[in-house]
């Protein structure tokens, strides 16, 4: 009987060696190993529309800016999603995980705040749908005069939902970044804006 198994054995470990082996099963852990592709060097190199670079959870994504008018833009992602800013604050999405909107009406109003002061602004989030909610901004301004940046940010407080966030922007000579949660349920996008004309 062991004679059967062992030969059994035998002759399903020889017709397995003669099964060519995929390495496309390898492509991960080799490239750990291996140097990652710049998608903001590479997009720089091919393009020369503005764009933003968008860091969110474990996805990276570049998205080109399509309308520009007064602070206000309309930034195009590689899955027809859509990302609306106003002075660098995210105002508007479509497309995304879960997507939000301001009212126009209100979010203008905080480029005219001045630091320490606080303004509401409606907000319609999905996903759960919340229609009209309002956020209390307060919003704060810091100058760096020795490293020439300007750090905006804006508390934002909604307490029917016990939702509290920060908004950072920061601008200096040679770049602005904007941190920010779009939605009481999801994490942090981080994102680059690489204007190519101002």
């Amino acid at each position: 009987m062991t004679f059967l198994i062992r030969f059994f054995l035998l002759v399903i470990m020889t017709s397995c060696s003669s099964v060519s082996f995929n390495y496309a099963y390898l492509d991960p852990v080799l490239n750990l190993f291996s140097e990652k592709e710049n998608i903001v060097e590479n997009t720089l190199n091919k393009t020369n529309a503005s764009f933003i670079h968008i860091l969110y959870k474990n996805r990276e994504a570049v998205f080109v800016l399509s309308q520009s008018s007064d602070g206000f833009n309309k930034w195009m992602g590689p899955n027809d999603e859509i990302i609306f800013t106003f002075d660098e604050v995210i105002v508007k999405t479509k497309g995304l995980d879960y997507n939000l909107e301001m009212n126009k009406e209100d979010f203008v109003k905080l480029r005219k705040m001045n630091d320490g002061n606080s303004t509401s602004v409606r907000v319609e989030f999905d996903n759960p749908k919340l229609q009209f909610l309002p956020l209390l901004f307060t919003k704060f301004v810091h100058t760096n005069d020795i490293f020439n940046t300007k750090n905006t940010s804006y508390l934002v407080n909604q307490k029917d939902i016990g939702w509290r966030t920060n908004i950072e922007v920061e601008r200096s000579d040679s770049k602005i970044s904007l941190v920010q949660e779009l939605h009481p349920h999801d994490t942090k996008y981080f994102v680059e804006f690489y204007y190519r004309y101002k």
